[in-house]
């Protein structure tokens, strides 16, 4: 039952069963009774053959619609093998269980599993190429709970999952995912160092932002969450906030050094440094593109890194040119404001 189900998953190729008994039909020939009857193995084989068939019945029509009709003539029980009619080619008539001895048994064993020095079953799973080793883990799981909570299969039956190699594929995926986290941490504390809290903070937005621009445009190219796309996730940390960084301090050196409104400090920044951060982000970007042409197995592995890069730091530009300069005009303090409130302060005051 359980190997029904799991072979009906869409990224399953096949399930092994071994260790498993297999039924099979014994006829057991009695030599000396067919012999004194003239019924030889063949007559035996010819019977079964022709009595365990399904032929065609004709056609009915139904409603305008011709429908083929099947009899089947199969063997449904021990009893109906046993009641077969023999006919030897001296003439002689009689049933099949007068000659042989039929037994509903099991064939010989070939395969032998065991675990911990217990006879087992086991059902080895195969992947689909390309489909995604957790969730069919997960699936394969949800399939056996399902039964076992359902009752199909006996209470003290103990069902153990072994080789499951999705276990360390989800420990190295949370082991990057935990080192993308730190890593993004780590990017904006230097940052503060130089570029102040704010200013950093404005910087190390762009890293989620571009993460987030790529995820919306990977799956309309097939890609999933695997290992190479979170590997290229850190190697593009450090490289996604060059342009947010160029923007973010050119629009706070207008702003302090023109007492330029923000909003337009902020606005001719981004107009300054486009040339710049274009032509940067793309000599960036140029030594990825003829990975991306890679041929061979090795070439469909790594096909995932340089595409991931260059969308993300596609996306880095996005967010550089439309967000952080949002991000400036709305959060960035308007200090000569501050000063001009605190001089008609003075001027009250000493008047």
């Amino acid at each position: 039952m359980a190997k029904d189900k799991i072979e009906s998953l869409p990224s399953v190729t096949r399930v092994d069963m071994v260790g498993a008994l297999d039924r099979e039909i014994q006829v057991n020939l009695d030599l000396t009774a067919s012999s004194a009857a003239g019924i030889t193995m063949d007559d035996v084989s010819r019977a079964l053959q022709y009595e365990n068939m399904r032929i065609s019945g004709g056609n009915i029509d139904l409603e305008n619609m011709h429908r083929s009709l099947g009899v089947s003539g199969e063997f449904k029980s021990v009893s109906d093998i046993e009641n077969i009619i023999i006919r030897s080619s001296t003439g002689a008539t009689l049933y099949l269980k007068d000659v042989a001895k039929v037994t509903d048994g099991f064939k010989e064993k070939e395969s032998y599993a065991r675990l911990e020095g217990n006879p087992v079953i086991t059902l080895n799973v195969v992947k689909r190429a390309g489909e995604n080793l957790i969730a069919t883990s997960d699936n394969c799981r949800n399939i056996i709970d399902e039964l076992q909570k359902g009752g199909a299969y006996p209470k003290d039956l103990n069902v153990v999952f072994t080789g499951d190699q999705s276990t360390s594929t989800r420990v190295t995926v949370h082991d990057l995912i935990n080192t993308i986290i730190i890593g993004f941490i780590l990017v904006t504390l230097i940052l503060m160092f130089f570029m102040g809290a704010t200013n950093a903070i404005f910087v190390g937005l762009s890293v989620p932002l571009s993460c987030f621009v790529a995820f919306l445009v990977m799956p309309s190219l097939g890609f999933s969450l695997n290992m190479i796309v979170l590997f290229s996730f850190l190697l593009a940390l450090g490289i996604v906030v060059d342009d947010a960084i160029v923007v973010i301090e050119n629009t706070h050196r207008i702003f302090h050094e023109e007492k330029l409104p923000i909003s337009v400090a902020a606005k001719k920044a981004a107009g300054e440094v486009f040339l710049p951060v274009l032509s940067g982000t793309l000599t960036t970007l140029a030594p990825f593109v003829p990975l991306a042409f890679w041929t061979g197995i090795v070439g469909k592995f790594m096909f995932y890194l340089p595409v991931t890069l260059i969308i993300t730091l596609l996306a880095s530009l996005l967010v550089a040119y439309i967000f952080n300069p949002v991000f400036a005009v709305d959060f960035m303090e308007d200090e000569h404001a501050a000063v001009d409130v605190e001089k008609e302060k003075k001027i009250v005051q000493t008047h």
